[in-house]
């Protein structure tokens, strides 16, 4: 079976939103194959973004494991089941830094092999990554789970981590830029510089543009399909479902989407919010309660 293939077995629906795309940046390298003499600049950032992602999923959610491990401890009464359940948790993180680390490993590898001119990515990144908590996932999951155990209650790894998210985004992006750097191809514009380009009409594309670029894309195609089933639907049942009227088949639509970006895992977050914010100004929600509770 293809990395691929396992990657995406073992991913915990929970979480699949944070796990590194590793189809999608196999895909890049194969379009860098194809044409040696095209910019790598979109897989680098493409690479730089799904680390970040990782790496900054992985020490907010050890950040609550912890807290909950020693308000565990902490209780008189410890109850067998709640015990249980961290167990699980502390375990599907250790396997979540796992299947991640290895997927950052063998696309650095495959990219040395197919299109990388130093070949020294792989060793680059790892070396990169050896310090991160992320890295050594296994050695502090392993004492995670020995606290629980330990009838005396003491937490032996408590290292502490950074106070919010942004700073560990700020800490990761600066250890990783001079390596992305390293392998940007010559003339390409750094995967990680932001370029400031000068204001004025030439650079704004035009609207026939946007339209003809989205509509020649696969996520376009799926949102068509969906809306002109929902729309089919809606003019079918009415004769058999008159409780159902038409914001019950653009909610159907919307949710439809929205489970559709999930899979192709997009950020859940912004994606939920979205769908709960077009819900609302269609007049289809009167309680963002209702969405989140159904999205759930």
């Amino acid at each position: 079976m293809k990395f691929t293939e396992v990657l995406e077995e073992n991913m915990l629906l929970r979480w699949r939103a944070y796990y590194v795309n590793y189809r999608a940046m196999k895909l890049c390298i194969e379009e860098i194959e194809a044409d040696p003499s095209s910019s790598n600049a979109h897989f680098l950032t493409m690479l730089k973004s799904n680390m970040l992602k990782a790496l900054t999923f992985y020490e907010k959610t050890e950040e609550k494991l912890q807290k909950k491990i020693e308000q565990h401890l902490a209780t008189e009464t410890r109850m067998p089941k709640s015990r249980k359940d961290l167990e699980h948790e502390v375990k599907d993180l250790r396997w979540y830094a796992h299947y991640n680390k290895e997927a950052i490993r063998k696309i650095a590898k495959k990219y040395d092999k197919r299109c990388g001119k130093s070949k020294t990515m792989q060793a680059d990144l790892m070396e990169t990554l050896h310090h991160s908590l992320m890295a050594n996932a296994d050695q502090r999951c392993t004492a995670l789970l020995e606290s629980l155990e330990d009838s005396e209650g003491e937490l032996p790894l408590t290292q502490p981590l950074l106070r919010t998210e942004l700073d560990s985004l700020r800490k990761h992006s600066r250890v990783l830029q001079p390596v992305l750097e390293r392998h940007t191809r010559e003339g390409d514009e750094s995967p990680t510089a932001v370029v400031r380009k000068p204001s004025s009409m030439s650079n704004i594309a035009s609207p026939l543009d946007l339209i003809r670029s989205w509509g020649s894309s696969k996520e376009s195609l799926v949102s068509v399909a969906l809306f002109l089933v929902c729309l089919a639907l809606d003019r079918i049942h009415p004769h058999t479902k008159p409780q159902l009227n038409s914001y019950s088949y653009f909610t159907l639509f919307v949710t439809l989407e929205s489970l559709w970006l999930l899979l192709m895992q997009c950020q859940a977050d912004v994606v939920l919010i979205s769908a709960t914010l077009v819900l609302r100004l269609a007049g289809a929600l009167d309680n963002d309660r209702d969405a989140w509770g159904g999205f759930s």
